[in-house]
């Protein structure tokens, strides 16, 4: 499910594939955009193991990005969540395309995952009870900003 806040403030909600959806859309009409991309590998889901390699994911990744880049306003701000696993990749293929201002870290609430069925002295590393959101903008988002507010 997509949704689309118009200038109008009037919602527009369209059931579809995201890229097929926005492929649709003009150039430069989104102002916001929170995407909850596949994690890869994490659920055993066919949506989450659709690429062979990492490689493969965040090859999809980039071609996705490259969709957002072309509809995110000029001054328009993009939220994309990934796993803990991924992070760091999917951030750098972000960076590539984006202006990256901060890397969020949302903490799950406790009894919300897997977490507490394993014996914690069993694992190799902590379990990810935390989620990673990356904040972006387009490149040169400060002056556009700056010029339609007025100020100096």
């Amino acid at each position: 499910m997509t949704t689309l806040l118009d200038a109008d403030a009037r919602h527009h909600v369209s059931c579809a594939r995201s890229d097929d959806f926005i492929a649709s859309l003009p150039d430069g009409c989104v102002n916001l955009a929170i995407l909850d991309i596949p994690y890869f590998g994490v659920k055993d889901e066919d949506w989450d193991n659709a690429w062979p390699s990492a490689a493969a994911f965040l090859a999809w990744v980039g071609a996705q990005a490259d969709m957002w880049r072309r509809v995110l306003a000029p001054n328009g701000s993009l939220y994309v969540f990934a796993s803990p696993q991924m992070a760091w990749s999917v951030e750098g293929v972000i960076r590539d395309r984006f202006e990256v201002l901060s890397n969020i870290r949302w903490a799950k609430p406790p009894h919300s995952t897997k977490a507490e069925m394993f014996v914690k002295e069993d694992l190799r590393a902590p379990f990810p009870a935390s989620e990673t959101i990356i904040m972006a903008e387009q490149r040169g988002s400060d002056e556009i900003a700056m010029g339609a507010a007025g100020y100096a």
